[in-house]
């Protein structure tokens, strides 16, 4: 859902461009096994940081889904970021993620 909302943004404005690719970069390294839980405070940060900010309610879409990942399914996120997932690694592709997660400033 995050990769839609990073394909399908309209570019317009540097938040939502920038903010919707970084939430599913962290969705994207989730699913494939590599999240960390840095990425996953940072993730969490931005559902609540980036409502709001877009000129559209694009970037609240993602936010929102970012929001409710993290709130309503915390046993399956800590699942991924513990273990590989059979389902995940059977799908038939990956997501392409032109965009590095962030990474964490000191």
């Amino acid at each position: 859902m995050l990769a839609y909302f990073d394909r399908e943004n309209a570019g317009q404005c540097g938040s939502c461009f920038n903010g919707t690719a970084a939430m599913a970069a962290v969705a994207g390294a989730l699913r494939d096994g590599i999240a960390t839980d840095e990425d996953l405070a940072r993730l969490r940060r931005w559902s609540v940081q980036l409502r709001g900010r877009g000129a559209c309610g694009t970037l609240d879409g993602a936010a929102n889904v970012a929001a409710s990942l993290l709130a309503q399914f915390p046993q399956l996120v800590q699942h991924h970021l513990d273990n590989d997932c059979a389902a995940c690694a059977s799908a038939p592709f990956a997501a392409a993620r032109p965009y590095a997660v962030e990474e964490a400033t000191s």
